[in-house]
């Protein structure tokens, strides 16, 4: 779904990076699906924003950074994240531009 103009942030507003935490459910397919279908939703706004995956497995964590992807951070987008994935594991934050 492409957002509505009503829904876009303010073009001064600062790019943001979202990080989502994603942890083991107890199979790897439903997890892979999982990031898949996340990932999807992310492409499917357009925008300046930035994300990553924080995946958990055992004991260590991965990064996984989109340098040549983006996203446009709607109200609708985190609301849709948050229904998915839980409120607990989306993180947003202000990118500074050094």
């Amino acid at each position: 779904p492409i957002p509505r103009p009503t829904e876009k942030p303010a073009s001064d507003q600062p790019p943001q990076m979202v990080t989502l935490v994603m942890r083991p459910c107890g199979s790897k397919d439903r997890d892979v699906r999982r990031l898949k279908v996340l990932y999807g939703l992310l492409r499917s706004y357009a925008g300046k924003d930035r994300f990553a995956f924080m995946v958990f497995e055992g004991s260590h964590y991965y990064v996984i950074e989109f340098p040549n992807e983006s996203t446009c951070l709607t109200p609708e987008l985190l609301s849709k994240l948050r229904a998915k994935i839980g409120d607990e594991n989306v993180r947003v934050e202000t990118i500074k531009i050094q």
